[in-house]
Order: C-alpha cells, then structure tokens, then sequence
C-alpha cells in the first residue's frame, strides 16, 4: 500500500534525474518520488515493475516501468538485489 510522504524542494532541482529524463525520454521525475511512496520506511520495495506501475503511474499505458527501474539502477540512484530468489530495490 502507497504512503504519504513528503517531497523536499531540492527534489525538483535533482540535475541528475533530470539529465537521465532527457536521455531516456521517461518520466524519471515523477517515477524517483512515486517509489518513495512504494517503498517501506528504510526505502526498500519489490521489483515488480508492472505492479509499481500500477501504484506509481497508473494511467500512462504506453510507459514501461521496466525501463524506469532500470534507467534508475543503471545510473546508480537504485540499488537492486536478490532475497529469497525474489528481487528487490533500495531508493
């Protein structure tokens, strides 16, 4: 289940999710805050990009998750990991 959180002014500042947006042409913005909604209070979530899709950008149907995640990890604002045989990610 979603929580609410509050968003720091500096987040919209952020030149590095900025840079990855225009490079990847995704809503890397709105996707960094939206996992802080998904994630539990030490910022961990499932890497189940079709349900954080559902939680984070519901009605955008011609976006990939997937390549969010990735684009997020890639660039190192994501970490990702294994537990159980299941993956997670820590914001």
């Amino acid at each position: 289940m979603a929580r609410i959180r509050t968003v720091k002014p500096e987040t919209f500042k952020h030149e590095e999710l900025f840079d990855i947006e225009k490079l990847t042409g995704l809503p890397i913005r709105l996707a960094w805050i939206g996992l802080f909604c998904v994630a539990d209070r030490e910022g961990r979530f499932k890497w189940k990009p079709r349900a954080l899709k559902s939680d984070v950008l519901p009605f955008d149907e011609e976006i990939d998750f997937e390549k969010i995640l990735e684009a997020l990890w890639i660039h190192g604002l994501i970490v990702k990991y294994t537990k159980g045989g299941e993956y997670f990610a820590l914001i």
